[in-house]
């Protein structure tokens, strides 16, 4: 069921306020501006609020993102809860975004997420020989704040649990070719588990020795895994190393 309202100016601005849409028993919330004046590009500012939604149905209905490896599950179970807040210009001729202009927030949060055959995952658990253990995941609440510049999405820390694996992901996700992300592994998941459980978040620098898998993306727009052993490049390149030596110090001090 939709509901809204639809204000109108005479220059061209289209208002769109309080719309509302039961969808997959889940709620959708909308409000923005849209501006009609020119017939090549529609330039938006908008906000969106979705809580509660399924979020297989969630990926359908936005086309996976365009990314191959979302359409690769086999199964994705679970709810979301989405506060996204977007500017934009819309290319009126192709229908879709001008990624480019893109600017914007993007604040959320997943439970109850189980997933199967996930090609990036799959990939990770091959170089750690863990295939069966990686077979079926599912993960404590995760939650976070991306920014989001052009075809660039910031990822801060953000740590992730579940089942099989514990880990941490942080850097910079692109939707063209220059993705720089880090995927960090405390050394304590290679000890065998009870993968009928979920265990409690320990914090980045707490759970202390790490081997780390670095995704980048060559011109082609293709992943691309490097297993490293440390992550100060990342620290070094956005001028944080400093403040990352201090806080791994003040984790050795708390431990003892």
């Amino acid at each position: 069921q939709l509901k809204t309202g639809i204000k109108t100016h005479k220059n061209g601005i289209v208002q769109l306020e309080k719309t509302t849409l039961n969808f997959h028993n889940g709620g959708l919330k909308l409000d923005g501006e849209f501006d009609l004046s020119s017939h090549q590009q529609t330039p938006f500012s908008s906000s969106f609020q979705i809580d509660n939604l399924d979020c297989a149905r969630l990926l359908e209905s936005v086309n996976y993102l365009g990314l191959p490896a979302l359409k690769t599950l086999t199964l994705l179970s679970g709810q979301s809860t989405i506060d996204l807040e977007l500017a934009g210009v819309i290319d009126d001729n192709h229908q879709s975004l001008i990624h480019s202009k893109n600017v914007g927030e993007l604040n959320f949060e997943l439970r109850d997420i189980c997933i199967e055959n996930f090609d990036p995952i799959d990939q990770i658990a091959a170089k750690l020989k863990m295939k069966k253990r990686f077979k079926k995941l599912s993960f404590a609440p995760i939650n976070n704040q991306l920014s989001i510049r052009s075809t660039e999405v910031d990822v801060p820390l953000m740590e992730i649990q579940s089942n099989a694996i514990d880990l941490f992901v942080e850097g910079n996700f692109s939707f063209v070719d220059s993705t720089d992300l880090w995927v960090s592994i405390p050394l304590y998941n290679l000890k065998k588990r009870n993968l009928k459980t979920v265990p409690k978040k320990r914090g980045y620098y707490a759970s202390r020795f790490k081997v780390h898998i670095h995704v980048t993306t060559d011109e082609n727009g293709d992943n691309k895994y490097k297993l490293r052993f440390s992550k100060n490049k990342f620290f070094k390149k956005r001028g944080i190393f400093e403040e990352h030596k201090l806080k791994r110090k003040g984790s050795k001090k708390n431990k003892k």
